[in-house]
């Protein structure tokens, strides 16, 4: 019987295995490393901000609304760095948030307290971060 598991052995596959998970953490330590540089972290996650619209709708967006304290929100997300086609729910620090909310003109706008985990993040650019899934931890800041 020849296999790769034979051919190259079992302490090959454990080097290769083990390549990988120091990989992976690699690019992980790599990405909280960048996110040290605009982001507030609590364990694994981002902490962030977003405007809304009044009515908690998206500004650019009413297919969500975040209006549910502690509610897991998903959607899809690309890892496009062109961050004009880029997609996914757009996250800022405090300041950003109020900056974009009032690029768009948008007059009674809120701005909503979430919480992304790393590995829900897509992008990071510019301080923007696009995420395919997040938590609001707070409707009123």
């Amino acid at each position: 019987m020849s296999s790769n598991f034979q051919k190259f052995g079992f302490g090959s596959i454990v080097c290769i295995v083990g390549y990988i998970i120091f990989y992976v953490k690699n690019k992980k330590n790599d990405k909280i490393n960048q996110i040290h540089n605009f982001y507030e972290m609590c364990d694994q996650y981002v902490i962030c901000y977003k405007p809304v619209r009044e009515d908690y709708t998206g500004i650019t967006s009413s297919i969500f609304k975040f209006d549910k304290l502690g509610k897991v929100y998903k959607t899809e997300c690309n890892y496009d760095t062109n961050v004009q086609s880029s997609y996914g729910f757009c996250c800022w620090t405090y300041n950003k948030a109020i900056e974009y909310a009032q690029y768009t003109n948008i007059v009674n706008y809120k701005i909503i307290k979430l919480k992304v985990h790393i590995d829900h993040m897509c992008i990071l650019k510019h301080g923007k971060i696009r995420a395919g899934q997040l938590i609001i931890t707070d409707l009123n800041v």
